[in-house]
């Protein structure tokens, strides 16, 4: 085991879209980062289109998360038809898929669930019994809510953005960037703090480093989709920001130690989750394996193209 703070693990991944022709892609960064504003642009007015249409109310919460499934179809036409790239290039795995996508529902799961034990053993949340009734049936409709939510975000800024940039930059510039943009996206939610928006970005680096080691996207998409899951759905505290009534335990901030439980942000915008995003990006960086036994594309990184 030795720390590797290097990225060498990033070459494979970073691959994939080098060696699509560089007619397909944008020319620079800020094309790049263009080009991911305007398909999340369009992503969300088809959802905004087919909600009205349906009659939902556009600030309703699942409604909300449901429509993300277009931001997603959109990445993907996006990348595959005008890009050029694979699907396997965008972090799309057939081996392994359900495993992984498990295991990130672990993860995701275990992550929110440590922030929220530290904050309680520092005083800074209580626990308030279980939720009665518990609406089974509407936690599903959530579950598969965040499912689509989840997805779409790492499709956005892992799949197209991280990848794009990493054609130009090279790899801790790529996450850095990501992971603002990825920050950015939330500016406009409720209760925000100068803490959550450090939490968002620690969340985009470690998810960017997570899609970066494992090669897929299905791992880290599901991570997100039960760190959210849990945080509003599980433990009912607010999810970066918005309220949600339908869970099964009840935890709640202790008032004055909103800097460890972030208060009406929620889990993310206090130390607790800050200590565990920070934990899990340091593992990350780790390399387990014997150098001398990785395959050239992963212990050699590649080098960067010139910028046009």
């Amino acid at each position: 085991m030795k720390f590797d703070p290097s990225l060498h693990f990033t070459a494979r991944t970073f691959q994939r879209t080098q060696s699509v022709p560089t007619k397909n892609y944008p020319q620079n960064i800020w094309l790049v980062i263009l080009f991911f504003f305007v398909v999340m642009f369009f992503g969300q007015m088809l959802g905004m289109i087919v909600i009205t249409i349906l009659g939902f109310s556009s600030d309703a919460t699942l409604p909300m998360l449901y429509s993300t499934a277009f931001s997603t179809i959109c990445s993907v036409l996006y990348c595959c038809k005008i890009e050029k790239r694979s699907l396997r290039a965008m972090g799309f795995t057939k081996q392994n898929a359900v495993f992984q996508y498990l295991i990130g529902m672990v993860l995701g799961t275990a992550m929110l669930g440590g922030a929220v034990m530290l904050a309680k053993a520092f005083g800074a949340m209580t626990y308030q019994g279980i939720a009665e009734p518990i609406a089974w049936g509407s936690l599903a409709v959530y579950f598969f809510g965040w499912v689509l939510q989840g997805m779409s975000e790492e499709v956005l800024c892992r799949s197209q953005l991280l990848c794009g940039l990493g054609v130009y930059r090279s790899p801790w510039v790529s996450i850095l960037i990501s992971g603002g943009v990825f920050t950015a996206l939330h500016l406009a939610n409720p209760n925000t703090s100068i803490l959550g928006f450090v939490n968002l970005f620690l969340f985009g680096v470690f998810s960017a480093l997570l899609f970066l080691r494992t090669d897929n996207i299905w791992m880290v998409s599901a991570l997100h989709s039960l760190w959210n899951c849990a945080q509003g759905n599980l433990f009912g505290i607010e999810v970066s920001g918005m309220t949600i009534d339908t869970t099964i335990f009840r935890f709640s901030a202790v008032e004055g130690m909103n800097f460890i439980s972030g208060g009406a942000f929620g889990i993310e915008g206090g130390l607790a989750a800050t200590s565990v995003l920070l934990l899990g990006s340091a593992v990350l960086l780790f390399e387990f394996r014997n150098p001398s036994k990785l395959s050239p594309e992963v212990s050699h990184p590649l080098p960067l193209p010139k910028e046009a």
